[in-house]
């Protein structure tokens, strides 16, 4: 009886290794909406499109629990690539020539992003924070401009890691659509 259920035991192991019983890794999708231009007001300006990341830390999502350790989520896509990607499409969109030598450079530099959640018995509290710093270099000159955007939020029970990803990706392209928008970048550029 005892090598009966010894090998059940040692079977339904193996069986639960072999078919992925482990949990999958949970991870964020980076998917901002296409930023909104206000016209082609980078129309005959050219620039390089740099994004610097310099986060403290590469997850996107903090989960804390009273007494447990915090679950942390990162992204599927590099958030660097992909806020380069979003934001060169924007400005090129708008006018801009990323193509020509030019002596002009526009850098964000992605300074935090990050959504702390604190995970109650019935309820949940999410914070999302994202902060990007602009280096606009055109000549000599320099313009640096920051930009934040904080949103809170709760929800009943165990955080919805898609709710996390959609607010996450709205935060995302509202400061990307201020950021291509900004009145002063485009005409600091010579």
């Amino acid at each position: 009886m005892k090598k009966t259920s010894l090998s059940l035991l040692i079977a339904t192991t193996l069986a639960c290794l072999t078919s992925g019983c482990a949990t999958t890794a949970k991870q964020l999708v980076i998917a901002p909406q296409a930023v909104m231009t206000q016209g082609q007001h980078y129309q005959q300006k050219s620039a390089q499109v740099l994004v610097d990341d310099l986060r403290n830390t590469i997850h996107l999502v903090e989960i804390h629990q009273e007494d447990a350790a915090a679950e942390l989520i990162n992204s599927q896509e590099n958030l660097g690539q992909t806020i380069a990607e979003h934001l060169t499409q924007a400005l090129v969109s708008s006018g801009l020539d990323i193509k020509s030598p030019t002596n002009n450079s526009i850098t964000l530099i992605i300074n935090n992003a990050i959504v702390k959640v604190q995970q109650g018995l019935l309820k949940y509290q999410a914070n999302t924070q994202l902060t990007f710093t602009v280096r606009v270099k055109s000549g000599e000159q320099v313009l640096t401009k920051t930009y934040n955007t904080k949103l809170n939020s709760e929800g009943a029970f165990n955080a919805d890691l898609a709710v996390l990803e959609r607010d996450f990706n709205q935060q995302l392209s509202t400061l990307l659509q201020q950021i291509v928008n900004d009145s002063e970048i485009y005409q600091f550029l010579q």
